[in-house]
């Protein structure tokens, strides 16, 4: 069912655009930084929330970690998974991962117990010669999973990661971003052509230390690739601020960007029909005609895409259109060449979803 601007927050108006990080390990698994130290750089990378899945840990969430810190909304999940795939796992009070490695059973899991299954790097081919391991999605059957890391921050860098080039990633990473892989775009499209998933960025954060050196340290991180979530604004009330991020997400109230060089904040992709207005990520059953609508805090490129074919582009801050074609709409959003903004779909039918 579509979920409108008055259903999520009172108006329009007090929809909150929360900026945070996905899919960031500690020292609790294969990560360097202690949390203290992590929850440091997300404060000093002006975050309005974090998401840390250490591998089959919940020792922070134990410690009672999860919740407001300053300004900062902390969410504990993990990283389950194994040989055929990963996944991130946020809402669940126990660890949640099947002995065998099977991932459906782990998100059947993650289903049973109320929380949100995302597929992590779906196309995380691994490089040995610098020790990154192959991490594709390799279960290709389908089961209930909430969404998907559309863009990864370290499989992005690692793809066209050379020796010849190595030092020069190394000391500018963010020149390796070229954007989502074309083949997880095809994939998340094919998908949502069948029911809704919602796309995510997520940054695989570790931070690793070599020799006095810390590769892709947490703050520059936290300051790239980013997902957006549209909630009400924040209560102050650690419990019902975790719940509401994690309840729009499932709705699919998302959007990700490259924050590092432009904030994205203003952007929206919105859709309205019969006096009511929709966000990204809601379903609209209607026989007549929608307007969409763009809006951006600059001047852009925008492309949008209708079940995954270019509908439409233009250049500029804002763009609107009416149409009566039922189909997937989402948006891509670039600035100076460069890849900037990604809505997640928004979906018109003529008839729900089973």
């Amino acid at each position: 069912m579509a979920l409108s601007f008055s259903a999520q927050a009172d108006s329009p108006d007090r929809i909150h655009d929360w900026c945070g990080a996905f899919h960031v390990h500690s020292i609790v698994s294969d990560g360097s930084g202690s949390y203290s130290e992590i929850l440091e750089a997300a404060i000093g990378a002006d975050l309005d929330f974090l998401v840390l899945t250490d591998h089959g840990s919940l020792k922070y969430r134990r410690m009672g970690c999860q919740g407001w810190h300053q300004n900062l909304l902390v969410i504990v999940g993990q990283e389950a998974g194994r040989r055929l795939g990963h996944c991130l796992v946020i809402g669940t009070d126990g660890l949640v991962d099947d002995p065998e490695g099977n991932l459906e059973s782990t998100m059947r899991l993650v289903q049973e117990r109320g929380g949100v299954g995302i597929l992590a790097h779906p196309e995380g081919s691994g490089k040995i010669l610098f020790g990154i391991h192959d991490n594709r999605w390799k279960q290709r059957s389908v089961f209930p999973f909430v969404g998907m890391e559309i863009w990864s921050f370290m499989y992005d860098w690692i793809h066209d990661l050379h020796w010849f080039n190595l030092p020069y990633f190394y000391l500018y990473p963010e020149r390796a971003l070229k954007g989502p892989r074309s083949g997880v775009l095809a994939l998340w499209d094919e998908m949502t052509s069948v029911r809704p998933i919602v796309g995510i960025a997520g940054l695989d954060a570790h931070a690793q230390r070599l020799v006095g050196l810390t590769a892709f340290p947490y703050e520059f991180l936290f300051r790239t690739l980013r997902t957006h979530v549209l909630c009400c604004p924040p209560t102050g009330n650690s419990a019902d601020d975790v719940a509401a991020v994690l309840d729009s997400i499932r709705l699919g109230h998302v959007y990700f960007s490259n924050d590092l060089y432009w904030s994205p904040k203003g952007f929206a992709f919105s859709a309205s029909v019969g006096g009511k207005d929709y966000l990204q990520g809601d379903v609209i059953t209607d026989s007549g005609k929608i307007r969409l609508s763009v809006s951006l805090p600059d001047d852009a490129a925008i492309r949008v895409l209708r079940d995954g074919e270019l509908w439409t582009c233009m250049e500029g801050r804002s763009w609107e259109d009416e149409t009566s074609q039922h189909g997937v709409y989402r948006v891509e959003v670039s600035r100076e060449s460069q890849p900037w903004i990604f809505s997640n779909p928004i979906y018109f039918r003529n008839i729900p979803f089973i």
